[in-house]
């Protein structure tokens, strides 16, 4: 039978709900009846068998659709699987529920359980396993040789043979014979109502052998029983009663039992729900609302509470649904003062579900207040759930009444609903309302003043500077908000960050601040200011002429007329005039040995010169001058006052050189010099390079030449370092003298490139090379500046001649910078190296970055 096929059940030929049909007919003992929603049926359920054999419970079954079933002991189902096997036959549309190898614990009722869509039934079987031998209580019941019993409860059988002490107890006749005082009672409990079960009896005397038995297995104190014995009162405590514990107890004392059957019946049905109620529930106004739960068992009982109060159904507002284990309550035509606390109990369980009960129509999105721009445009929006309802705008109260292109435009298309606003005005600030299928909604807008073109208060001026000095522009405006400042010269636009340029512009709240750091002939042009917004761009024009002195007058300076006691001077006028006119010239006069004294003043081109000492040696000199100042001279050659006149005549113009000749020479002598009067020099670059007070002789006079690395000297620079070398000729031969020079200055600017390098969150490496040139003396010390986007540079550090590396700290992150070095000798400090682009100072990292401590370990 174990191994037999399941064959699957079949459905009714019409649509019913399940049911029991019949159990076979050899299960046959007590009756059963077996309770059914249609009617009460009688079957003969109750099976017996013995231990070890396998029970075997059969049923036939109907229903459309298909039932479900399930076997039952107690609450406990029995699922197939181990000792327990479900069968199905469609021959004759049954179930089976096989059970192998019965044991005495599997005494007891069963229930088994179908059920479709439609209904369920059940019906209980009671099954017997008793023991082989025949010496269950039950079984002896059976047999007529045993229905004469004792009054004292023992069975009298004259063929059996008297025990020992039974045969001396007989000869004493005054002896009590061992009896109990009282006897067990036959108990019936129910399981998971009563936790414990107490069996109690009194025996005749104290201090007695006392033995428990369950059927006829002796019991012992453990965690299931507990035996309790004071003076002549047993008793037998059973703990976590079940089903399994009922049977036949016997107590035995001194050999003398006494015996109850003790029953313990199933739990009561414990109705729980399976599935609760959904924590929030919304519903829509005037629509049925449905609240749904589902029970373990489809007799549950339920009752339903609205805010603690019990509802009654009375099919008008409520009307409570049962279908098998579902259970639902409706709600008809919901209202608002529906809402509350809705819960469905049992007596071991309850569900609880809050309920929502939504309007029709409702905001999905509501009107946001908003801030516009004056002359832009805005959009109001919302959305509701009513996509078919009419819309109406409202401002401050009063309806808008829309067109299309017009300055108020509406849109609605699938519930989202937008008033457009057009060209904004100060005065469209107000309070915006929107009324659709019974909502109101509400936002506020705020207009802010859109920005205006910019005003100069400012008229087209000349401006006059002079070079090397500096010069500042206030120009005054008044705007909100910080513009855009470009400045353009001659219509080209200056770039400002350029430190060649020398031009800072300041930009303060009521005014803006050009600044000229050293005017430059280059700076004269015309220039325009531009201030450029959202609105607009103004313009504050001016003319800039930025006046110098003259330029040297032009050569040669002509010595026309020469006597022994007055000449003529003649010149050109200067090449530039400094942007001012010329108002006259400057004579001076310097005789051999002696210092420039001026002589007089020309507005002519001429100047004529008296006085003169015969035979005296005179040079001449012209300076141009004007309003701004006086110019570099014009330097004319040495020249003796005689008759005839004689020129010496040099090898390169070196107009710096002076040479004072002795008054007397013999008639006719070689040439000669002093020579220690031609010592080595150290000049300062610009400086001349002068010698004077040369005594010299022979007759003839000699021809005087210089030579210095073979090239003539204008100004002294670091190039004209070298040997110099005079000599003197005539017709009786040549002397000659030679002297070395030094020319030491400022050194050259600082080799470029100038590179940033580790650029960090506070500062950045500088790196640079040596300058070419020294200057003649060593390099004391390297200067290095840092110039914020449109600041001015201001020094960060110095550092000793020796580096040329340099770490700067200090810096704003985010910030661009410019940095230039420059060097510095004894004799002064040299011309900048600039970084070609500015740096921003930022760290590499980012800002995100976390800055935890870390440790290396090598």
């Amino acid at each position: 039978m174990m191994d037999r096929v399941s064959t699957p059940l079949m459905a009714a030929d019409n649509r019913c709900p399940a049911k029991i049909l019949e159990i076979p007919e050899n299960i046959t003992c007590m009756e059963a009846t077996v309770k059914s929603d249609k009617q009460d049926k009688i079957f003969e359920p109750d099976y017996q068998i013995f231990t070890g054999e396998t029970a075997i419970l059969t049923c036939r079954v109907e229903g459309n659709p298909v039932p479900t079933f399930k076997w039952m002991k107690g609450t406990k189902e029995l699922v197939a699987g181990g000792r327990f096997r479900h069968l199905t036959c469609t021959k004759d549309n049954s179930i089976t529920l096989l059970m192998s190898k019965a044991r005495s614990q599997d005494d007891g009722p069963y229930m088994v359980i179908v059920e479709n869509e439609l209904g369920s039934d059940t019906a209980a079987i009671k099954l017997y396993v008793t023991d082989p031998s025949g010496l269950d209580f039950r079984t002896v019941l059976k047999h007529r040789e045993y229905e004469a019993w004792g009054a004292d409860g023992k069975l009298e059988d004259p063929n059996l043979k008297k025990t020992e002490e039974e045969r001396r107890s007989s000869l004493l006749p005054d002896r009590k014979k061992d009896h109990w005082e009282k006897e067990l009672k036959d108990m019936s409990l129910q399981q998971g109502v009563d936790k414990v079960a107490r069996l109690t009896c009194v025996f005749c005397k104290p201090n007695a052998k006392i033995r428990w038995y369950k059927l006829r297995t002796e019991l012992f104190t453990g965690m299931k029983f507990k035996i309790i014995n004071e003076k002549e009162v047993c008793t037998l405590i059973i703990n976590a009663l079940d089903q399994d514990d009922s049977g036949k107890y016997t107590c035995e004392a001194n050999g003398v039992p006494t015996t109850c059957q003790l029953t313990v019946d199933e739990p009561p049905m414990k109705y729980e729900f399976e599935k609760p109620l959904s924590a929030t529930s919304d519903l829509t106004r005037t629509r049925e609302g449905t609240l749904d739960c589902k029970a373990n068992n489809a007799r549950a009982p339920v009752v339903w509470y609205r805010d603690g109060l019990e509802i009654d159904i009375d099919n008008k507002k409520y009307e409570e649904q049962r279908i098998n284990r579902r259970r639902k309550l409706l709600i008809k035509n919901c209202v608002v003062e529906d809402e509350g606390i809705y819960k469905c109990t049992t007596k071991d369980d309850n569900t609880m579900c809050q309920l929502i009960v939504e309007a029709a129509n409702k905001f999905l999105e509501k009107l946001k207040d908003m801030t516009g721009i004056e002359k832009e445009e805005i959009t109001l929006q919302c959305a509701t759930k009513d996509t078919r309802a009419l819309v109406s705008w409202f401002k401050n109260g009063q309806r808008i009444t829309p067109m299309v292109g017009s300055k108020y435009e509406t849109k609605s298309r699938s519930g989202t609903h937008q008033l457009l606003i057009r060209k904004l005005e100060l005065t469209d600030q107000d309070t915006y309302e929107i009324e659709t299928g019974g909502l109101k909604g509400s936002c506020q807008l705020t207009v802010l003043e859109a920005e205006r073109k910019p005003v100069i208060n400012w008229k087209q001026k000349k401006v006059e500077a002079e070079v090397a000095k500096p010069l500042i522009l206030k120009i005054p405006y008044s705007i909100k908000g910080t513009p855009q400042i470009v400045l353009n010269r001659n219509g080209q636009p200056i770039d400002i960050n350029d430190p060649k340029e020398g031009i800072q512009i300041v930009v303060y709240p009521d005014y803006v601040e050009i600044q000229f750091d050293s005017c430059k002939k280059t700076d004269t042009g015309k220039y325009e200011m531009q201030m450029i917004n959202s609105a607009g761009t103004s313009t504050a024009p001016f003319e800039m002429e930025v006046r110098d002195r003259p330029s040297p007058p032009e050569g040669p300076l002509e010595i026309l007329d020469l006597t022994a006691e007055n000449c003529r001077l003649k010149w050109r006028p200067p090449k530039d005039d400094g942007g001012m006119p010329v108002r006259g010239y400057i004579v001076e006069m310097k005789e051999a040995g002696g210092d420039w004294k001026k002589i007089g003043e020309s507005k002519t081109l001429e100047f004529k010169v008296g006085n003169l000492k015969e035979n005296g040696r005179y040079q001449f000199r012209v300076v141009a001058f004007n309003s701004v100042g006086k110019s570099d001279p014009l330097t004319g050659e040495n020249i003796i006052a005689k008759n005839p006149a004689r020129d010496v005549k040099f090898f390169c113009n070196v107009t710096f050189v002076l040479l004072k000749f002795s008054s007397h020479f013999p008639p006719i002598e070689k040439p000669s010099l002093d020579k220690n009067a031609l010592k080595n020099l150290r000049v300062h670059v610009g400086e001349k390079i002068k010698y004077d007070n040369i005594k010299t002789g022979g007759e003839p006079e000699p021809d005087v030449f210089w030579f210095v690395n073979d090239k003539p000297i204008d100004n002294a620079e670091r190039s004209d370092c070298g040997r110099y070398t005079i000599t003197l000729r005539n017709s009786s031969g040549e002397d000659s003298a030679t002297a070395m020079v030094v020319v030491v200055g400022r050194p050259s600017a600082p080799g470029a490139p100038l590179t940033v390098k580790e650029v960090m969150g506070e500062g950045c490496t500088l790196e640079w090379e040596a300058p070419d040139d020294d200057g003649g003396e060593p390099i004391q010390e390297y200067i290095i500046e840092a110039q914020e986007e449109r600041g001015k540079f201001v020094e960060v550090g110095r550092i000793g001649g020796d580096r040329t590396t340099y770490k700067v700290r200090g810096l704003k992150n985010k910030t661009d910078y410019k940095f230039r070095v420059r060097a510095k000798n004894k004799e002064g400090e040299s011309d900048n190296l600039v970084t070609d682009t500015p740096t921003t100072i930022r760290d590499p990292w980012g800002e995100c970055r976390s800055r935890r401590p870390f440790s290396l370990f090598v």
